[in-house]
């Protein structure tokens, strides 16, 4: 359960890795289609995007789950 006083706090940290997260997606989908275009091998590089789209659903999934603690809290469940 989190603390009252943590939620501001852990939701700001979580909001900032989602935003990192997701730059880095868009930087990785960039440099596989820069990487496509000179006829290099994109395995890796596909690879390395799969994990950083699954560390952004987990921090996403984190996110709601403190969304779904603050609601339950005021909700009075």
């Amino acid at each position: 359960m989190y603390e009252v006083e943590e939620e501001p706090d852990d939701l700001t940290a979580v909001d900032r890795h989602i935003a990192e997260g997701e730059d880095r997606v868009s930087e990785q989908i960039a440099r596989i289609e820069r990487l496509s275009r000179q006829g290099q091998d994109t395995g890796r590089a596909q690879d390395q995007l799969n994990m950083l789209q699954a560390a952004l659903a987990q921090w996403r999934e984190h996110r709601q789950g403190i969304l779904d603690a603050v609601a339950r809290r005021t909700s009075g469940h």
